[in-house]
């Protein structure tokens, strides 16, 4: 297929068809009325948002040298609060993610619960910052920083 180049668009055809079909794909994850009513309650108005700064999929860093598909590479997802800096690491396994974590600046975070429309994992915080939550379903998903002291931080809803 030949390659099309418009100043905003320059995406291989074949990388933009390859996103398409996983969209298509995702569509089967679409959130049934049980599923929406449990998104629901999880929601914590009573939180702080960690705002999305960055994300890989959106923005490869510069002077990438894996050369492996985009698709295959980890995706790095860094939010950002006050007092709060968090970074993700989602690896892909088929219909199913690793996340790793780091929390930055963060001291009274006890733990972390990652949350997507059907369920939840809740997982403690080392010493050091760093957390890990295998086998997340794709999808989108939330993390919500629990926390001594203060009120708890979440993350805006990123669909992996």
């Amino acid at each position: 297929m030949p390659q099309h180049h418009h100043p905003q668009f320059q995406i291989p055809d074949e990388l933009l068809l390859s996103r398409l079909a996983a969209a298509v794909n995702d569509l089967d994850a679409a959130p049934t009325a049980p599923q929406a009513r449990h998104a629901f309650a999880l929601r914590r108005p009573d939180a702080a948002v960690a705002e999305l700064r960055a994300d890989t999929a959106v923005d490869p860093p510069v002077g990438l040298r894996d050369r492996s598909e985009p698709d295959t590479r980890p995706r790095v997802l860094e939010f950002q609060a006050p007092q709060l800096q968090l970074r993700l690491e989602i690896t892909t396994h088929g219909r199913r993610r690793d996340v790793v974590g780091q929390l930055h600046s963060t001291p009274d975070v006890t733990s972390i619960e990652i949350r997507w429309p059907t369920g939840h994992h809740l997982r403690p915080v080392a010493t050091d910052g760093s957390f890990s939550s295998p086998a997340v379903p794709a999808g989108p998903f939330s993390v919500l920083c629990h926390r001594r002291s203060a009120t708890p931080v979440a993350t805006t809803w990123v669909c992996v």
